[in-house]
C-alpha cells in the first residue's frame, strides 16, 4: 500500500489550491486586449515583433491578476478552436494539450479536444503557455474545424459578459423611446391647438356692415348714421 510522506501531501495541497486559485479567479485585465488575428507568430524571431508591438509591460504594471512579468504577450487559438487571437494574459502551464484563450472564463487554458503530443511534430507534455508558438501544428487545427464563427461574436460575447455595458444601454434605449413618445405627444397637441384655431370661425362682422351701408346708386344712410357712415 501506497503511504504519502508529509511533504508529498504538503506539495501536493499547493498544487491544487494553485490550480483552484487559477481557476475560480479570472483575469478581466485580459479581456480589452483582445484581438483577432490571422495567424500567430511562426517563431521566436517573430513572437519577439509581435510582443513589442502589443506592450503587453504597460498592462502588466497596473494589472492585479498575477505578478507584472508574467503577465505577457499569447498568440493562442480562440475558445472555438477556428481561429485565433493575441492577447495579454497571465503566463499558465499546459499539460500536453494545445493552448487557447477562453473569454467565457477570461483565461488561458487548455484545448482538451486537441493532445499535440500525438501530432507530427509534438508538443512537451508541459510547456509554458507564452511558448505556444513553437507548436505550429495546434494552429494547423484550426483548419480542419468544419465550421465558423464569425469573429464579431467573440466581440459581442466580451459586450454581454460586461453588465454595466447592458443595464447602460438598455438605459439608453428606455430613455430615447420615452423622450421619442414625449415630443410625439407634444406635437400632437400643439398641432391640435393650432388646427383649432385656423377653423374657429371669426366672431367680428365687417365694420361696413355694422357702421353703415354704403351709399351706392342714391341709396341714403341707414337711420341713424351720419352722411360719413359715422354716428352724428
Amino acid at each position: 500500500m501506497f503511504h504519502a510522506t508529509g511533504k508529498e501531501v504538503t506539495f501536493a495541497i499547493v498544487i491544487c489550491l494553485s490550480y483552484m486559485k487559477a481557476v475560480a479567479n479570472p483575469c478581466p485585465a485580459s479581456i480589452p486586449t483582445l484581438v483577432e488575428v490571422p495567424r500567430c507568430p511562426r517563431d521566436k524571431s517573430e513572437w519577439d515583433q509581435a510582443a513589442s508591438r502589443k506592450q503587453c509591460h504597460k498592462i502588466a504594471a497596473i494589472q492585479k491578476c498575477t505578478d507584472p512579468e508574467k503577465f505577457v504577450y499569447h498568440c493562442l487559438l480562440n475558445e472555438w478552436t477556428n481561429g485565433t487571437v493575441e492577447i495579454c494574459a497571465p503566463t499558465w502551464f499546459i499539460s500536453g494539450y494545445c493552448a487557447m484563450y477562453s473569454v467565457q472564463e477570461e483565461r488561458i487554458k487548455e484545448s482538451t479536444s486537441l493532445d499535440c503530443t500525438n501530432f507530427t511534430d509534438p508538443c512537451g507534455a508541459r510547456y509554458t503557455s507564452s511558448d505556444a508558438y513553437m507548436y505550429q501544428s495546434c494552429y494547423q487545427e484550426i483548419k480542419k474545424m468544419p465550421t465558423y464563427i464569425p469573429g464579431n461574436l467573440t466581440i459581442l460575447k466580451i459586450i454581454l459578459r460586461n453588465p454595466v455595458f447592458i443595464v447602460s444601454t438598455v438605459g439608453i434605449v428606455i430613455l430615447a423611446a420615452f423622450t421619442g413618445i414625449a415630443v410625439y405627444i407634444i406635437c400632437r397637441k400643439i398641432c391640435k391647438v393650432c388646427r383649432h384655431d385656423n377653423e374657429k370661425p371669426s366672431t367680428e362682422e365687417p365694420e361696413t356692415e355694422i357702421l353703415m351701408i354704403k351709399r351706392q346708386d342714391g341709396l341714403k344712410p341707414a337711420p341713424g348714421y351720419g352722411d360719413n357712415g359715422s354716428f352724428p
